[in-house]
């Protein structure tokens, strides 16, 4: 009988990611710098340059128990995305029949990845930017017992933002891997 080896899953994903640009193979050596750290992370790079890959990447060498949640933030209306982070009680508006847990709350022990954040709306930017800087930031009623952030969270950006904890930049240099 054979023995196969057992991959870790940093290892499962880091062999999925194809190139061998020095800002890519910079970023994934980065990974394992980051993985273990409570910090925030922000990863730059245009679409399809492997954020989310990397993110992943991250929460992997984490050890982190919890939930990897990626979100596009470009992709929900608005006026919902607020909601869908943050979460609502019953009766907060018009049409909120029953409580909803927000992102922050299921990525709880986990990693929480916000793609697109350029598309927020600036008030709302502001909102996450507290939270984010802020890991005592309570993201959830009180009366929930959901106390503070807990979560890792990845914002990603096709450009340079003001948001800066651990940035990574994927680049327009790819060039060399994509043929």
């Amino acid at each position: 009988m054979e023995q196969t080896e057992q991959k870790s899953p940093a290892k499962q994903i880091a062999e999925t990611i194809i190139g061998t640009s020095p800002a890519l193979r910079a970023a994934i050596a980065a990974t394992g710098r980051v993985g273990p750290r409570r910090v925030s992370v922000l990863v730059e790079g245009e679409t399809g340059t492997g954020k989310e890959s990397i993110a992943r990447l991250v929460h992997a060498h984490s050890g982190r128990q919890g939930r990897f949640v990626a979100v596009n933030c470009a992709a929900i209306a608005p006026d919902i995305l607020e909601a869908e982070l943050f979460g609502y009680e019953r009766g907060a508006f018009t049409g909120a029949d029953r409580q909803k847990r927000g992102l922050f709350e299921v990525a709880d022990g986990g990693t929480l990845f916000l793609d697109e954040i350029g598309e927020m709306a600036p008030a709302l930017q502001a909102k996450l930017l507290r939270v984010i800087q802020d890991p005592g930031q309570r993201c959830a009623p009180p009366e929930r017992g959901s106390a503070q952030r807990a979560s890792r969270t990845f914002a990603c950006l096709d450009e340079a933002a003001y948001l800066r904890r651990w940035p990574m930049h994927l680049g327009r240099s790819r060039k060399r891997d994509i043929q």
